[in-house]
């Protein structure tokens, strides 16, 4: 990741998420602002582990820090429904203005929970 103030001179780049395997791959990030005033970072993580599956799958996984430039600091959780639902690759987040988390995947389209971090 990278800021600008302009866009037109750029800071250095920082590891938002960094394994080191390389076949741990992350990548499709999305950030939202919560209401809490944390960031919370999706992103698929690619052979990750999975509730369900055997192979080499893209488990979606967030990351909450009050600085989206410190994401990497913060400990990858998977993200799984109350119904025990893993989504899997190319999520994008947002919030609604009623504090709910609503998560889009290509297939299903899935409401995951109330936003329960303070």
């Amino acid at each position: 990741m990278k800021t600008s103030k302009d866009l037109l001179t750029w800071d250095s780049p920082v590891d938002d998420v960094a394994y080191s395997t390389y076949t741990d791959r992350p990548g499709m990030t999305t950030v939202t602002l919560l209401p809490n005033k944390k960031y919370m970072m999706t992103y698929e993580f690619g052979g990750g582990p999975t509730t369900s599956g055997t192979g080499y799958e893209f488990p979606v996984y967030y990351r909450i820090n009050e600085n989206p430039l410190h994401f990497n600091s913060s400990v990858g959780q998977p993200l799984i429904s109350n119904d025990g639902i893993q989504p899997t690759s190319s999520p994008y987040i947002t919030v609604w203005i009623t504090g709910l988390l609503k998560l889009f995947v290509p297939f299903p389209e899935i409401l995951l929970f109330h936003l329960m971090h303070s």
